[in-house]
């Protein structure tokens, strides 16, 4: 399922431990990519991480979000195009 992220403190304990600059991190998600992105930066920050050292993916994805669960923020003809 996930894992709940609601603030940069909930990021810091996701990450506490595990230095980012060292890992490849997918966030799979749609609306709150961006967010999150954000976030996970912070902490790579505080983590004294060289920020051009960080891997992984962020996921924004209209498309998917409609398909998989039927919700959208625009309509699958504009999303598309």
């Amino acid at each position: 399922m996930g894992v709940p992220v609601s603030h940069l403190g909930d990021m810091r304990t996701l990450f506490d431990g595990i230095p980012l600059e060292r890992t490849n991190t997918s966030m799979t998600i749609n609306a709150t990519a961006m967010w999150l992105l954000a976030m996970y930066q912070v902490v790579a920050e505080e983590q004294g991480a060289d920020i051009a050292r960080l891997t992984g993916t962020t996921q924004n994805d209209i498309v998917k979000e409609y398909l998989s669960r039927g919700t959208h923020v625009f309509p699958p003809g504009p999303s598309i195009r």
